[in-house]
């Protein structure tokens, strides 16, 4: 219990290095192992004190990329050169110690570097599935909650405010009705595709849920209605042979003092959404953008 409790914490430690920190543990390490093991008389207990380099080797398989972990190899192979040098072995039985004891230090560390990339690899396909919609592959709620505070630094680096565009397919329900579910699914994946042909790569396009979709971007307040106009536009435009329309409500606002971004997000998109309804109840294929910042 006392070994699983101390590993947790060290393994907690290092997570709140630094890479550079992370770095120069390793070689230190290095240096404290070769240092060691040049004060030990016995030619023997050195040519067995060299496997202990897999240590500093499982380390660097474990917390460092794979260029440091060849460069660590490199490191090891030097220090193991060394050690079995100082333990008097004629040049015939020099490499084949030091391929021995690298052999032993490399083929562990270098299957947990592997077996590391795979873990690696795996979490992010799992982190990409849960922050995308399947369907249409945008941004869902959780990815917009990640994604949100790049717009916001972005905003008040260039002095913009935060504007969220929630977009809601027109007459959608009489869609599904009448022509079906995957018929329905065809219109969604089409409006995804038209939004983010109408966007810059910086803004975030979300699929907030049913037929509701968003676009959160940084623009100066002079550029948000024509911006959200060129939205529906561009809609109307690619699903005109579906006769497919959505209807645009916009709040935007400056974040200079927001202390919560999330809950700042989530109250501008509430503005946005009862401007939405604003436009459904005038007719929809509307654009209806706050007169003035919300308050958040």
């Amino acid at each position: 219990m006392a070994c699983v409790v101390g590993t947790s914490a060290f393994v907690s430690i290092v997570h709140a290095l630094t890479n550079p920190m992370r770095i120069i543990l390793i070689y230190l390490a290095d240096a404290f192992l070769v240092g060691g093991q040049l004060c030990i008389a016995d030619p023997g207990s050195i040519r067995l004190g060299a496997v202990i380099f897999a240590l500093p080797m499982m380390f660097a398989a474990l917390f460092l990329s794979r260029k440091q972990f060849v460069i660590q190899g490199v490191a090891v192979g030097i220090g193991t050169g060394v050690v079995m040098w100082a333990a008097g072995d004629p040049p015939g039985f020099f490499g084949v110690h030091v391929a021995v004891v690298l052999a032993v230090v490399l083929i562990p560390s270098g299957s947990l570097l592997l077996l590391r990339g795979q873990l690696d690899a795996s979490l992010a396909r799992e982190r990409d599935l849960a922050d995308h919609d399947p369907l249409t592959g945008l941004v869902n709620r959780r990815g917009l909650m990640s994604g949100i505070g790049e717009v916001v630094a972005r905003s008040r680096a260039v002095q913009a405010e935060v504007v969220i565009a929630v977009c809601d397919v027109d007459f959608f329900k009489r869609i599904n009705d009448e022509h079906g579910h995957a018929f329905g699914d065809q219109v969604l994946s089409r409006v995804s595709q038209a939004l983010r042909s109408h966007t810059r790569p910086t803004d975030l396009v979300v699929r907030l849920g049913g037929e509701e979709f968003a676009v959160v971007a940084a623009l100066d307040q002079e550029s948000v209605a024509g911006f959200a106009e060129r939205i529906r536009e561009e809609v109307a435009f690619q699903l005109i042979d579906l006769g497919v329309t959505i209807s645009i409500g916009v709040a935007w606002a400056h974040p200079s003092s927001w202390c919560d971004e999330q809950s700042a997000l989530w109250l501008l998109v509430d503005r946005a959404d009862d401007l939405l309804y604003q436009a459904k109840r005038q007719g929809r294929n509307l654009v209806i953008v706050g007169d003035e910042p919300a308050l958040v």
